[in-house]
């Protein structure tokens, strides 16, 4: 489902379970990755050449931002890079978190036991 759309971006609501790996054995796995996401939002694959800005994992759902021209696709990179792009993440979580409701504020990073993962970074290391 289309969020937002303008001459430069596209934002699309990402449903659980579209995988956005790319396959490296795959010949323009880039554009098998956005025929996918399309599909799943319902969007068809009519938009004109679109470039994917940033990915989320195959469970998450969340928004998607695709660049329609290589200079939105550079600006919109370097936001994420640079961490001009504020993110808020929510999350099902199982047994007893203490506290039993807040708000975290605290970075994400990899797992350091299983590098596929990620998980937060207490205190920001």
């Amino acid at each position: 489902m289309t969020l937002y759309e303008d001459d430069r971006v596209v934002a699309l609501a990402k449903p659980a379970g579209v995988s956005m790996a790319t396959s490296s054995k795959a010949e323009k796995s880039e554009s098998r990755v956005l025929a996918r996401l399309l599909d799943a939002c319902g969007e068809g694959d009519t938009r004109g050449e679109l470039l994917l800005v940033h990915r989320l994992d195959v469970g998450t759902t969340g928004v998607v931002l695709l660049a329609r021209d290589a200079e939105a696709h550079r600006a919109l990179t370097a936001a994420f890079q640079n961490r001009r792009v504020r993110k808020t993440y929510r999350a099902l979580v199982w047994g007893c978190p203490r506290p039993a409701e807040g708000t975290l504020d605290d970075p994400l990073g990899r797992d350091p036991k299983d590098g596929r993962k990620m998980r937060v970074r207490a205190g920001g290391k």
